[in-house]
């Protein structure tokens, strides 16, 4: 590929390299041409558009180069406060490249793997439960080992080897099942998570693995282990089979251990409770517009073919007006950034106003210059006066629509329709543009947090060679795409269209990081509560089964079965409410590490926790009516005689 030709942006290009497989760019750049200053560029403070990468020298440190970042920041803050006879205060932000591509992401990949070691260790607690019981029963056959000869170290080396199988083979089926995990993972990553498509089963992955189960095989292995061969007594072949149920103390650690999986999962059922009301919260924050039914696009005219404004007028107006005329189209509009894009400029802006002091008359607000029938496409609600229409041409006096947020804040006690404001400080030489309409606030950047006060003015007034159209369609507005593609290319056929995707498909993609983090904590906290409900069912079927006996007598003495039904039931309820009390001082305690996930929800939201320890309750009763019913169908003859 190297020296051949492309044509960019109008102009022909030669390409001088190709970047390496797997290179990505912190951003969506494909393609780097160079950037040329002018002399007005070097000397022009009002531009903020670029981003800087520099890499620094070995003998200084991050925090000397701020240092120093900061001492030019103070003199060209002395210089645009001159300019604009106004204080104006900004600073020069330095963050290291990695945490600049990790720094939305990296809380959420704290907490999932946080999700994954809670899960994994409630299904160790849940193996060495039933390790336990199953050293329990096999208390004789331990015994008679001992009296042949196996010492306590053998004993133990033993049953270590079987758990330590048992944890090899589950990690050995984790890996099969993890290449299909892998691949869901990343189509489910793409757009959320930089370089998720990188993700595979690598050589390290695999050792990780190894590792991890090695060791919970050992670890949750060795208590159940010295349990069971230092309970070998000679007692032990003498009681015969009754010399197998469980002692006290045992019980009770079973009864422990089921009690920290229940609290272990009470803690991501509550993070998944919270991470869900937020997202539930969050989707019905109003940001300004109405995203059904707007299919949108992106046109950039090359300035070499269109390199006079008109032309871009020409253009535009052209094109929307094809549009318009399409079956079901109901309004179509352009403008320089849609809402929830993160796009868009933004400036200095001074308005006109006796409520607002002299130095507080010049701010920085969100610009968007907008075609008529941008507003109707996208929704968004007139307050006050009017729309910007065909009226507002570049030859009639300027004119503007502000948002609520500026009208609120700038002309509280006025009617903001007929005032007036400029782009630039308060010498700009711009014109005045009058107020001619009050829109609502539109959140251009995210649905979190409200954006700054926004003025668009008329398109053909202040025109620019790149827009975003919306399309407000009255069927489904992708049935749209192929049209409205084919009519760019009737006017011009070298122009091309991007970005071409509804207004439903840019929410969802502001949302996509949250919501992935909120599927993958949902999953892992409905894997933990299976994890409980087996282990309560477990400990309890243990129970009937040792209790054998003991449930005959009582049927004999005149308990009903509706009584034994409770006694079985009361155990794992009692168990569980015990791990919900550990489980919510946990939550309490942890779930302030996901504070700066949550919108509008408290960490410590008691509705919240209320319905997930009910949740659990209602698991544990369910999990225990099985050997409840088992326990109360019974034979008490039959129990009575069995040993």
């Amino acid at each position: 590929m190297v020296g051949r030709k492309l044509l960019v942006n109008g102009r022909g290009s030669t390409i001088l390299g190709v970047m390496p497989p797997g290179f990505q760019y912190p951003g969506e750049s494909e393609m780097w041409v160079p950037l040329v200053f002018s002399p007005q560029d070097l000397t022009a403070r009002g531009s903020h558009g670029l981003e800087v990468l520099a890499r620094i020298r070995k003998d200084l440190s991050l925090e000397q180069a701020r240092a120093d970042l900061g001492a030019v920041a103070r003199g060209m803050i002395e210089e645009v406060t001159s300019y604009h006879y106004a204080q104006v205060n900004f600073a020069w932000i330095s963050i290291p490249l990695l945490e600049e591509m990790v720094a939305g992401v990296s809380r959420a990949l704290w907490v999932l793997m946080g999700a994954v070691g809670l899960v994994l260790l409630i299904a160790c607690v849940n193996v060495a439960n039933l390790l336990l019981a199953r050293a329990s029963a096999r208390e004789r056959e331990l015994a008679v080992r001992t009296a042949l000869g196996a010492g306590r170290a053998r004993l133990v080396r033993q049953m270590l080897t079987e758990s330590v199988l048992l944890a090899m083979a589950g990690g050995l089926t984790g890996l099969l099942l993890a290449r299909w995990g892998v691949r869901g993972l990343v189509a489910m990553a793409a757009a959320s998570f930089p370089r998720v498509a990188e993700t595979e089963i690598d050589p390290w992955m695999l050792a990780f693995t190894l590792a991890v189960s090695l060791g919970t095989g050992l670890l949750f292995g060795l208590a159940p282990a010295f349990r069971a061969s230092g309970a070998v007594t000679g007692e032990s072949l003498k009681e015969g089979g009754r010399g197998a149920s469980a002692g006290m103390s045992s019980e009770r650690l079973r009864r422990a251990l089921v009690a920290v999986e229940v609290a272990l999962s009470l803690i991501l059922l509550a993070g998944a409770g919270l991470l869900m009301k937020s997202f539930l919260r969050l989707m019905n924050v109003d940001g300004g517009f109405r995203a059904d039914r707007v299919l949108t696009m992106h046109v950039s005219l090359p300035l070499a073919k269109y390199p006079q404004p008109a032309q871009w007028r020409a253009f535009y107006r052209d094109l929307l007006d094809r549009f318009r005329k399409l079956p079901g189209v109901e309004a179509a509009g352009a403008v320089s950034a849609l809402p929830l894009t993160a796009l868009g400029g933004s400036g200095t802006t001074t308005v006109d106003s006796p409520a607002v002091p002299a130095d507080k008359a010049s701010f920085e607000a969100d610009w968007r210059p907008a075609t008529p029938g941008f507003f109707q496409a996208l929704g968004i609600p007139l307050l006050r006066g009017r729309y910007l229409d065909e009226r507002d041409t570049d030859t009639a006096a300027p004119v503007a629509v502000i948002d609520e947020t500026m009208a609120s804040t700038y002309w509280p006690n006025d009617n903001p329709i007929g005032q007036r404001l400029k782009l630039g400080g308060a010498q700009s030489r711009n014109p005045w543009m009058t107020v001619v309409g009050v829109v609502r606030h539109v959140r251009n950047r995210t649905l979190e947090e409200p954006s700054r006060a926004t003025v668009s003015w008329a398109y053909d007034q202040r025109p620019f060679p790149s827009l975003a159209v919306a399309i407000r369609s009255a069927r489904d507005p992708r049935a749209l795409a192929g049209t409205v593609q084919r009519l760019v290319l009737e006017l011009d056929p070298d122009q091309p269209v991007y970005r071409i995707r509804t207004m439903d498909d840019i929410v969802a993609e502001s949302v996509a990081r949250r919501k992935l983090a909120i599927t993958l904590l949902t999953i892992f906290a409905g894997v933990a509560l299976a994890l409980a409900a087996v282990g309560i069912y477990g400990v309890m079927s243990y129970f009937v089964q040792q209790r054998v006996h003991e449930l005959g007598i009582r049927m004999a003495l005149g308990a009903g079965r509706a009584q034994l039904m409770r006694l079985v039931i009361g155990q794992g309820v009692a168990i569980t409410l015990a791990g919900i009390v550990a489980g919510l001082a946990g939550s309490i305690a942890l779930t302030r590490f996901i504070r700066g996930m949550l919108f509008s929800v408290p960490p410590s939201d008691a509705p919240t926790f209320t319905m997930v320890a009910g949740a659990l309750a209602l698991v544990a009763v369910a999990a225990s009516y099985i050997p409840a019913r088992r326990a109360a169908s019974l034979d008490p003859m039959a129990a009575l005689r069995q040993e």
